[in-house]
């Protein structure tokens, strides 16, 4: 099953502590992010952000819409499920870009795709199953 689906194993910690935050605060600014592009035919669009970001050495990247930051923040709550140890998996598939990045600092290609997210949760709290 897991073959058969791509899914996004992302560091997301939740909590108070600091270093919880900073793991927060590193996946926003990896996966959730304002200013990118949200047109994937747009390769100009992704090559100026993807050189502004300077994140040239990841070759496969992933992008949520900024306006789905609530659902994946739900995904340690209600809006997942416990998966395994402290890893919870959305309910429902997100729409997400995953650009390809080529040699020579080239956008190769940009794709959309609808996917289950796996999160690694500080704490899992679910109203229901």
């Amino acid at each position: 099953l897991i073959n058969a689906l791509f899914l996004i194993l992302l560091s997301f910690i939740l909590g108070v502590q600091t270093k919880n935050l900073d793991g927060y605060d590193t996946f926003l600014n990896h996966h959730l992010r304002k200013d990118a592009p949200n047109d994937p035919r747009k390769l100009r669009e992704w090559q100026k952000f993807i050189t502004k970001i300077n994140t040239w050495n990841r070759p496969i990247q992933s992008f949520l819409p900024f306006t789905e930051a609530r659902r994946v923040i739900a995904v340690c709550s209600s809006a997942g499920k416990m998966y395994e140890g402290n890893l919870c998996i959305s309910k429902k598939p997100f729409t997400f870009f995953t650009v390809e990045i080529a040699a020579k600092k080239q956008v190769k290609r940009v794709k959309v795709q609808e996917q289950h997210v796996i999160l690694g949760c500080h704490f899992c709290s679910f109203i229901s199953m």
